[in-house]
């Protein structure tokens, strides 16, 4: 099998962020998507939430991290950009029938962007290891 080429997989991975804001556009579009399981209802949709966005938090850091920039900064770029794209998510469910966008989905979203920067940077490698910081 043939290696994928930096520049290649660079544009897959910007490929996969818009597959996937076009999925969360189109769920957004639906004028109802309750279960009619009463409480649970709202848990699963409020889950939901929090799973699309921190899937769309991990896409847009490793698509933004093809480009070689600092943990931190990758980091924070990712998560403006995808609770940018909540807050404009929000915006287009007043215009959905059996819709409305709330700030406080939007806090949601964030609870799923935040949770996986916490994640991504702890377990990001360092550049240098423990022996060799105390080797200096």
């Amino acid at each position: 099998m043939p290696a994928v080429s930096s520049a290649h997989r660079q544009k897959l991975s910007w490929l996969a962020v818009l597959i996937w804001t076009v999925i969360i556009f189109v769920l957004s579009a639906q004028p109802s998507i309750g279960s009619n399981l009463g409480a649970w209802d709202f848990f699963l949709r409020k889950s939901a939430h929090v799973g699309e966005y921190a899937v769309l938090f991990f896409l847009i850091w490793n698509a933004l991290k093809q480009r070689g920039k600092r943990p931190g900064l990758t980091i924070a770029i990712a998560g403006i950009a995808a609770f940018l794209y909540a807050c404009s998510d929000e915006f287009h469910q007043h215009f959905v029938s059996g819709r409305q966008g709330t700030p406080r989905d939007v806090a949601i979203d964030f609870i799923g962007i935040v949770v996986t920067g916490l994640i991504i940077f702890r377990l990001w490698p360092k550049k240098t290891s423990r022996a060799e910081a105390r080797g200096r």
